[in-house]
């Protein structure tokens, strides 16, 4: 609630999480419900501090309002028992891509709440399928594992790898046997372990991540929005979202006297206006963005 209603002073300072309780630790366990890790994707967006509460005053509407919760107590009760509990499989996609354009990765984890967690990897070196294949697994086992995960199924498009593991194919080659025994090493630190070959087009998600990886170059910390289209460009209803209005409107950063224009001034050229606080003016600015130059 309160990082929802101080999102602008979330965003701009370092937050001091006073507090008694393991809070840090259970928003980092992957082992929780939806709720929690909806609240731990959520948060993680912050900086956030945890400390130890050293003064019992400054936290006693806090504790006065929590301590009457008890509608939600049940709930509560039960998402703190499941932390400890691993009830049920992650699912791990991976597939690789090698081309003339480069080598990517796709990496595809899923939560058995459904939670996604999307990866998209370019390898700044040359490989073959067959390694390209080998270097999404890995690099997904590695963030499973990173993950504390126990439980995880995996899902390849390779057949190859699939019989490197099980032993129905006989390994050629010095890299492709250093990949396997990485493979392997890694697959023993799960406590229940699975790995299947699936056709491609049950695995189209990673293939498109690892087809993205490949075919793009992209400067680290620039992030690929997805938007949703709801209707066609043509649709009737939708004309304004087209673009389509009356010829003798102004766009709104035409109108000098629009609200918008020392925000889209300060967008583009990093100009604040003479009459404006330079923080405040940053914490009102960061509600907004930039698309397609609108």
């Amino acid at each position: 609630m309160a990082s929802t209603k101080l999102r602008h002073y979330f965003e701009t300072h370092r937050i001091h999480v006073k507090t008694n309780y393991p809070v840090k630790n259970v928003l980092r366990k992957p082992e929780m419900s939806g709720r929690m890790a909806k609240w731990s994707v959520k948060l993680s967006a912050y900086d956030l501090i945890y400390e130890p509460r050293n003064a019992i005053k400054s936290q006693a509407l806090a504790d006065f309002v929590a301590d009457f919760s008890s509608d939600i107590q049940n709930e509560v009760d039960l998402e703190a028992q499941q932390l400890g509990e691993n009830l049920e499989s992650w699912t791990l996609y991976t597939d690789g891509a090698s081309n003339v354009r480069g080598v990517g990765l796709g990496i595809l984890l899923k939560s058995p709440q459904g939670d996604i967690i999307p990866q998209a990897i370019r390898c700044e070196f040359p490989a073959t399928n067959y390694e390209a294949e080998y270097e999404a697994l890995i690099a997904g086992l590695e963030l499973a594992k990173n993950m504390n995960i126990e439980n995880l199924q995996v899902y390849v498009n390779s057949l190859l790898i699939t019989n490197h593991y099980n032993g129905s194919y006989a390994v050629k080659g010095e890299k492709l046997i250093e990949y396997l025994g990485i493979l392997k090493k890694l697959a023993r630190y799960f406590d229940i372990f699975t790995l299947e070959q699936v056709p491609r087009e049950d695995n189209a998600e990673a293939d498109a991540l690892a087809n993205m990886g490949s075919s793009i170059r992209i400067p680290d910390g620039t992030p690929i929005p997805i938007l949703h289209i709801l209707y066609h460009a043509t649709n009737p209803q939708d004309k304004e979202v087209a673009g389509i209005q009356d010829p003798g409107a102004l766009y709104p950063e035409e109108d000098p006297k629009s609200w918008t224009v020392p925000i889209m001034r300060y967008l583009k050229e990093g100009r604040i206006p003479g009459d404006e606080k330079p923080k405040a003016f940053r914490m009102k600015v960061s509600r907004f963005t930039i698309i397609n130059n609108i």
